[in-house]
């Protein structure tokens, strides 16, 4: 999805912050993944991902969005 994004730089510093912070809990002596690290960037990096989720849904189509949670309660989350 990052190829098709731009960020304005001025107005979305701390996203861009977050979404690079964003990293794996790791368990070292078993050398495997836990998910993500929940600390502060993970609420940034989740709601950019969400937004990922939605725009794959409209992604080429022009049209108002009547419901702008739909994409979010199709895929389990709650609006």
């Amino acid at each position: 999805m990052f190829p098709s994004c731009w960020f304005d730089e001025s107005g979305t510093q701390a996203g861009l912050d977050a979404l690079g912070w964003y990293h794996e809990k790791k368990d070292e002596e078993r050398n495997i993944g836990l998910g993500p690290e929940h600390d502060w960037a993970s609420h940034g990096a989740d709601a950019f991902g969400l937004l990922c989720i939605a725009a794959d849904k409209v992604q080429g189509e022009a049209r108002v969005i009547e419901d702008p949670y739909k994409a979010f309660r199709n895929h389990g989350y709650a609006a």
